[in-house]
């Protein structure tokens, strides 16, 4: 049986069109179900464009896999009581569907930071965690534009 992708992540905060300020940046969304049951990772990417194009010159990038809590931000997920605890870089299992996760990268300690007043684009991939397979579904992105300054 073929590998489903799984579902996409549903965006909530920040809210579409949100005016952000100060040096910390908090993404969070809902951990989608995946149909195969798999664990799974997260890519959040930010660029000026849209659609995002990886190619761009402020094409940014952070991955819950490398998830350290300073270059590729600080990634979480809510427990079975709700309190956020490090999300796994192996990724996390069914247990963890429908709950609320988040990103939070600081200017101080990440390129990943937009570093330029205009409205930026962001969005959150998921992907199975297959043996040796991290390939994020880029067709099925949601996504929420923000203004940084």
């Amino acid at each position: 049986m073929p590998n489903t992708p799984p579902n996409n992540p549903v965006l909530s905060t920040p809210v579409d069109q949100s005016y952000l300020f100060g040096t910390i940046l908090t993404f969070v969304f809902t951990v989608p179900s995946d149909i195969d049951d798999n664990k799974l990772v997260f890519n959040l990417e930010l660029d000026i464009n849209n659609p995002i194009n990886s190619s761009s010159s402020y094409y940014k990038t952070c991955q819950s896999r490398f998830n350290n809590g300073t270059t590729n931000g600080k990634w979480e997920v809510q427990d079975g009581v709700g309190t956020y605890v490090t999300l796994p870089t192996g990724g996390i299992d069914s247990s963890y569907y429908g709950r609320t996760a988040k990103v939070t990268i600081k200017k101080q300690l990440t390129t990943q930071f937009p570093n330029i007043e205009t409205i930026w684009y962001w969005r959150i991939g998921a992907s199975d965690l297959l043996a040796g397979c991290q390939v994020f579904n880029r067709v099925v992105f949601a996504q929420g534009v923000f203004c940084s300054g």
